[in-house]
């Protein structure tokens, strides 16, 4: 599924190729095949679509985690050569929001299109396999295609901004545009949800954006096992999450979401299909599991569960103090052994003991005795002298 990183250079893509380009003609399916596409569309018709595109100039492209949008214009005149100039008349804007689903993508006529590790877009065709509608700029100057061969793609119209309204009003922050959060206020987000951290960084109200891979990412790279509660983490745990996390997402779309140029250490490069022969490339071993419904890769060799939770600190702390009461209780009992003196009754008793108790034992036992007899006397001796 298109994550943040791939939304993002479909942005770019269209910023690059259509800005302050006019819409001279819409193409749908449906032209040709005479059959409506009900799905892709949403509280919209294609004639709608076609309608807030058709003549207007492409002002900016938008995006907020997994969902952009196209700002148009209508303060265009078009001439019989395609060539457009601002009209002195008062202008208006339409957006076009759109949400990629799981195999939506833009793709430019004449530029190569964008490859996915789970699915292909088609580059020799054109339009290309699956397309559902292309926009034509300047009377064929350039074409933008949009497809999706699983159509959970989402297209929607608004009047005024998409950030004034659902569905991008309820997203999260967005770990690529705001990375000035305060540490204080990313470690409230997800102190207070009592869910497993992998589940909690899918929930688009809470970072806008986090896919799948993206979030298997965050997590390696942070040590933090997939299946732990989010309020369980301790602030280390949470802050090296944050850094992971803008680290992750920043690499991703530095490099243009293009996966041939992450890092070779990354976890993304082996991930994929449930292989439980994976290995990472220093040769740990990729594990997985289900969380929240979706298919999980982790190194358990690196995260796990107990790791960087409140429980475990508290544990360490209270084996610190353990072994410091213990430690100090030795020493008082060694010292008071030290520092207690030694009376002539003990050097007796010592002597006795040494000597088997008084008892018989021939002329080897009396001499024994006698020695430690004189030995004791002697130490009595210069004890009291």
């Amino acid at each position: 599924m298109p994550e943040l990183p791939e939304v993002e250079r479909a942005r770019r893509l269209v910023l690059a190729h259509c800005k302050d380009k006019t819409v001279t003609k819409v193409h749908l399916p449906s032209d040709v095949t005479g059959v409506v596409d009900s799905k892709l569309f949403k509280h919209c018709t294609e004639t709608d679509f076609a309608n807030a595109a058709r003549s207007k100039r492409l002002v900016d492209a938008h995006r907020k985690g997994k969902h952009g949008w196209l700002e148009f214009s209508d303060d265009v005149n078009d001439d019989d050569g395609g060539n457009t100039h601002a009209s002195s008349s008062s202008s208006s804007s339409s957006f076009v929001l759109f949400h990629l689903g799981m195999t939506g993508s833009f793709s430019v006529k004449g530029v190569k299109p964008p490859e996915f590790v789970e699915f292909t877009v088609d580059g020799s065709n054109w339009p290309p396999k699956f397309w559902k509608f292309v926009l034509e700029f300047n009377h064929g100057e350039t074409c933008l295609a949009y497809t999706d061969p699983r159509r959970f793609g989402r297209v929607q119209l608004r009047t005024e901004c998409p950030t004034k309204s659902l569905p991008v009003k309820a997203l999260g922050f967005d770990p690529y545009l705001e990375q000035h959060i305060p540490k204080e206020t990313f470690e409230n987000m997800f102190r207070r949800r009592n869910a497993a951290i992998k589940s909690v960084l899918l929930d688009q109200s809470v970072a806008a954006g986090v896919g799948n891979w993206m979030a298997d990412e965050m997590l390696y790279r942070a040590k933090i096992h997939p299946e732990v509660k989010a309020c369980d983490l301790n602030e280390e745990a949470l802050m090296n999450l944050r850094e992971a996390m803008f680290e992750v997402t920043n690499v991703a779309v530095e490099n243009n979401a293009d996966s041939r140029r992450f890092p070779s250490d990354w976890l993304f490069h082996n991930r994929w299909g449930k292989n439980q022969k994976a290995k990472m490339a220093n040769g740990e071993k990729i594990s997985f599991c289900e969380v929240g419904g979706r298919t999980t890769a982790f190194v358990a060799t690196r995260q796990k569960k107990m790791m960087n939770t409140i429980a475990d600190a508290k544990k360490r702390v209270t084996e610190t103090k353990k072994t410091s009461s213990k430690n100090a209780s030795t020493t008082t009992s060694k010292g008071k052994r030290e520092e207690e003196p030694v009376t002539a009754k003990k050097v007796a008793k010592r002597a006795k003991k040494s000597s088997g108790g008084g008892g018989g034992g021939g002329g080897a036992t009396a001499n024994r005795a006698a020695r430690v007899t004189r030995n004791a006397i002697k130490s009595a001796y210069f004890l009291f002298k």
